[in-house]
Parts: C-alpha cells; sequence; structure tokens
C-alpha cells in the first residue's frame, strides 16, 4: 500500500535508507529496490550510467529490473541515444514523472516507436531520478508501470532513497568505490542541523523558524554542504549524508 502524509513517506525513506546500509551485496540492494518499487505501484526498474553518444548502454547497468527480452530488444535497437527520458535525464537536476515531461516534446518516429514498446510491455509510465555526478558522470535511477500515482512529498523521498541505492550500489564496485569520509568531516554543526531538517522534508522557512535562523542563512547553509559533497540539489544531499554517516 502507498503510504499517505509526510510522517509515513519519512519513515519509508529510513526503513529502506536502513535496510540498502546494512546490505552485503548488490544483490540485497536489488531486492530492496524490488520491493520498494513494488510498494509504490511500480512494475520495473533500472539504474544506470548515460553512454557517451558513441557508446552502447549494456556495461553502464549496474541493475536491471527490466524484462529481460525487453532489455536485449533495447541495448540491441541502441534506443538509450534517442530515448526522451534519457534526454530529459541529461538536462535535469530533478526528478520527474515520464509523462509529464514527454507530454511537451515532438517526439520523432524511433522515439515514438520506443515508448509504444515500452508501454506494450508494461512501461506506459515512470518515475526517473537524474544523477549528476563528479567528473561529469551522468546516471539514472528510473522505476516504471502502468500509470504514476505518487504525491509529491513522496517523489521527494523515492529521489532520495533512489540516490542513496545508487550511492549503495557503487559501495560494491571497487572500481569506483567512494571514500565513505569524502569531505563528511568539514561539514559545520549548523550545516548539519539543517541537513538534518531536509531529512524530514521541511523547506527552508521552516528549518529557519524551527532553528531560529533567516531563510537565506537555511539556504547558504544548504548550498555551503551541497558544495562540500559535491551534491547538486537537496534529494542528493540527504541521501550522501545518510551514505557518509553524517545522520542516522
Amino acid at each position: 500500500m502507498i503510504p499517505e502524509g509526510s510522517a509515513q513517506a519519512t519513515h519509508l525513506m529510513f526503513d529502506y535508507i536502513v535496510s540498502m546500509k546494512t546490505a552485503q551485496s548488490s544483490s540485497e540492494v536489488l531486492g530492496h529496490l524490488r520491493d520498494l518499487s513494488t510498494t509504490l505501484g511500480f512494475d520495473s526498474f533500472a539504474v544506470s550510467g548515460i553512454p557517451l553518444a558513441n557508446e552502447n548502454i549494456a556495461p553502464y547497468v549496474l541493475l536491471s529490473g527490466w524484462r529481460q527480452d525487453w532489455f536485449d530488444h533495447y541495448v540491441a535497437e541502441n534506443y538509450v541515444h534517442i530515448d526522451p527520458v534519457i534526454r530529459q535525464a541529461k538536462l535535469s537536476d530533478e526528478a520527474f514523472v515520464w509523462s509529464e515531461v514527454i507530454a511537451g516534446q515532438q517526439l520523432g518516429p524511433r522515439a515514438r516507436k520506443l515508448m509504444n514498446e515500452a508501454a506494450d510491455v508494461g512501461m506506459r509510465d515512470g518515475f526517473c531520478v537524474p544523477l549528476h555526478l563528479s567528473g561529469g558522470f551522468q546516471a539514472l535511477v528510473t522505476f516504471s508501470g502502468q500509470s504514476v500515482d505518487l504525491p509529491i512529498g513522496l517523489q521527494s523521498v523515492l529521489q532520495i532513497i533512489a540516490i542513496y541505492a545508487h550511492n549503495r550500489l557503487r559501495f560494491f564496485m571497487p572500481a569506483i568505490r567512494p571514500d565513505r569520509q569524502r569531505h563528511a568531516a568539514s561539514i559545520t554543526q549548523h550545516e548539519l542541523d539543517v541537513i538534518r531538517w531536509c531529512a524530514e522534508g521541511k523547506t527552508n522557512w521552516e528549518i529557519g523558524a524551527i532553528l531560529g535562523r533567516s531563510e537565506k542563512t537555511v539556504q547558504h547553509e544548504l548550498h555551503n554542504a551541497q558544495l562540500k559533497l559535491s551534491c547538486v540539489n537537496r534529494a542528493q544531499l540527504v541521501a550522501e549524508a545518510f551514505r557518509a554517516g553524517l545522520i542516522r
């Protein structure tokens, strides 16, 4: 059952992050993502890097919850380079619902063919979380199903969980395993305070009211924390703070 209300959504986020943090392998992370996907009404998901223009997507896929026949077809057709969801993920820092983005695009024949074929295998709509990492590397976590019916608050929670899941998967890949203490020690107590309240879904104004600081001060502290942890938005900041053990 999809959680209702901000408190339930926050509990969902903490439950899944704790589960993924204690996972001992990428297959365990896969299981948690599959459970989450089902809980939120999705039928499939994928976690992947975004290849360069002359590359195939297959080596970049960290986890695939897609049907194997669809994945093989997608790779064989090299759809990644005309996929409107991928195109938007390259441009956006924020998560988005597929249909809301595609509705405003003029799709070419192959892109339209791709989306029609995706719908035929049960991927009519979806929710995509873009990731922009250090060194210019781009990735995404995407969930799909017949429709998307997630409140805005739950979309934000899913974005944080997806980013954390991606970070956790990268931990199990030795070639790109991150340093757990990367820049974490330079986060000040004031910055940590605002990160914690961000994790609770509070706005800058609400955080300022709680902590007795101006909204502008809160915004400045969040900006500094994002720079220190190489994050491009609040969701990535919260996920990285969990990964680094700054918040629990």
